[in-house]
């Protein structure tokens, strides 16, 4: 199971104009948890992630190796208890 959002769409918000491209908490941090076979439960890893992570994530989570060209990392996740 994944869950996830993408960052917050300010409206006026801080006296800023529309967007979300300020360095406030809303436009910078998102959600991304995960649960499933051989991850720990209540595991957090504080490793600083983009939403181009998450398709290596899975495909280093399914055993696969990520393509060379494919954008962003695998975060370290597994090897927990199921």
């Amino acid at each position: 199971v994944i869950y996830t959002s993408d960052n917050g769409y300010h409206l006026g918000a801080h006296r800023r104009p529309a967007g979300k491209l300020s360095g406030y908490e809303e436009d910078i941090r998102v959600p991304f948890a995960i649960r499933g076979p051989g991850l720990s439960k209540g595991e957090v890893v504080l490793q600083q992630a983009a939403h181009v992570d998450v398709a290596p994530t899975l495909l280093a989570l399914a055993g696969a190796v990520p393509p060379t060209e494919i954008d962003g990392s695998p975060l370290p996740l597994g090897g927990g208890d199921s």
